[in-house]
């Protein structure tokens, strides 16, 4: 009955890049990746939900707000039936101390090895096959749709009550470009969307601004002096080529102004992102373009000892010499690093 569900909780159980919450889980289990992509918040489970699907597969954490109080206490749940027996595991499940913040683990790491093995294609659990890529691929569509589903829901306040309206949201924002540039290859149309919309790429940034990572979501404080950040910077920025391409072929203006590190190329530098590089030159990126926190991309990439990207700016003309930013020329800046 419940193939899809344990599907997909799996995969996040697998492949999320922090062990999940119990609230994560819920709303993930409700993203629908057809098309358009939507989230039914009518039809979110209760929290024991998850747990009874994936009954002897995982365990639980206390949650913060239970460690707090009771630190003492490890608060390790299982579901480990060859410990426990059916009866007592299917009560642990009922504890009082399950919350929205409970953390959920597979239970041991051979779980995940099992349904990665081409033992588990012999089996009669074939149907619960994971793939790393496939897996990647599944969470980073299921970030992509949850935030735009966020953006235009008439729900969504931009404060701190989003957090909790929508549990999953922080981690979207916060991990859907890490799983984009695992998955490989696939369809970029999704994160393509998400950068282009400006409404939603700017509700986006207000969770999570990766060129200010350490911001708190929804950060009272205007962001000054960085200018106007493009789509296209972000797909630099974030390393992903085949954004970057789909944007250019779309009109995107290759030398847009503005970010941290000033230009797409410069972000590109700085991140190491080699073939966006050579991708910007090769739509005439101009590689002095001054502007950033290190003056030009060729400062950026020295500061990174990004080496092939020095010489792939200086095969196209950069100015060895260019000076400004916050450590001088890019021989200052190397120097400095220790590169």
């Amino acid at each position: 009955m419940y193939h899809e569900e344990a599907l997909t909780l799996l995969r996040w159980l697998a492949y999320a890049r922090s062990p999940p919450t119990l609230a994560e889980l819920v709303d993930a289990a409700i993203i629908d990746l057809d098309e358009e992509g939507s989230i039914d918040t009518g039809e979110r489970g209760g929290l024991r939900g998850a747990l009874n699907i994936l009954f002897g597969l995982v365990t639980i954490e206390e949650s913060q707000s239970d460690r707090a109080e009771n630190h003492f206490n490890t608060g390790i749940f299982t579901s480990d039936v060859s410990t426990a027996g059916p009866e007592q595991s299917g009560a642990m499940f009922h504890s009082e101390n399950l919350a929205p913040d409970t953390r959920v683990r597979l239970a041991h790491f051979s779980v995940k090895e099992y349904l990665e093995s081409e033992r588990v294609l012999e089996s009669g659990a074939r149907q619960f096959y994971l793939e790393n890529a496939t897996g990647h691929r599944a969470l980073a569509q299921s970030c992509l749709t949850y935030l735009r589903c966020y953006s235009l829901s008439p729900e969504k306040t931009m404060t701190h009550q989003d957090l909790e309206t929508f549990p999953l949201l922080n981690y979207a924002a916060q991990s859907w470009f890490y799983h984009s540039t695992v998955q490989c290859s696939g369809d970029f149309s999704r994160e393509t969307s998400l950068l282009h919309i400006e409404q939603v790429r700017s509700d986006w940034l207000v969770i999570h601004d990766p060129d200010t990572p350490r911001k708190r979501p929804f950060p009272r404080e205007e962001r000054k002096g960085q200018g106007s950040r493009s789509a296209i910077y972000y797909a630099s920025l974030l390393g992903l080529p085949a954004v970057v391409a789909k944007l250019l072929y779309n009109g995107a203006n290759v030398n847009a102004k503005g970010g941290v590190d000033g230009s797409p190329l410069g972000a590109a530098s700085a991140r190491g992102h080699k073939e966006i590089v050579q991708l910007l030159i090769d739509n005439g990126a101009n590689v002095n373009a001054e502007g950033g926190r290190h003056g030009s991309p060729i400062q950026a990439a020295s500061v990174g000892g990004r080496k092939e990207i020095v010489q792939l700016l200086i095969d196209n003309g950069a100015n060895v010499n260019a000076e400004g930013g916050e450590d001088g020329s890019p021989i200052q800046a190397a120097s400095v690093k220790g590169h």
